[in-house]
């Protein structure tokens, strides 16, 4: 074996996640929306001092849609008008029209997306 090739696949193991996928850890845990497609991720400090890690995708189903996919199998969905959010701890998934009402970033959706999902993890001082 190529020792470049055996020193990568020595780094790959040690550094990955047993049992979770990269897909996994993106989504936080959440279902993956099947046509949804990366946009950005962001880590931004909240008013109170916490971290808030999130990443967006874009999809070109209706809002109603993709809150539709996700409220299905979450009970404690909550809407509010055109935004569907769901809370598991300190992990939150939301569902947002894609003109408007999200948070933003350099890579924008196209004109074909219509929705926008943001998943993101908080991080509370001493709370680690």
């Amino acid at each position: 074996m190529i020792p470049a090739l055996r020193t990568l696949l020595l780094a790959v193991a040690i550094f990955s996640i047993p049992g979770q996928s990269a897909e996994t850890v993106e989504w936080f845990g959440f279902t993956a929306y099947p046509s949804a497609r990366g946009l950005c991720s962001q880590t931004v400090r909240g008013q109170g001092g916490e971290e808030i890690f999130w990443h967006s995708y874009a999809a070109k189903d209706p809002p109603s849609a993709v809150g539709d996919f996700y409220a299905k199998s979450n009970a404690s969905a909550e809407r509010k008008g055109d935004t569907l959010t769901l809370k598991r701890g300190e992990f939150v998934l939301s569902v947002h029209p894609a003109a408007s009402g999200y948070p933003q970033c350099d890579r924008k959706p196209s004109a074909a997306d219509r929705t926008v999902i943001v998943v993101s993890r908080i991080s509370r001082p001493g709370k680690e």
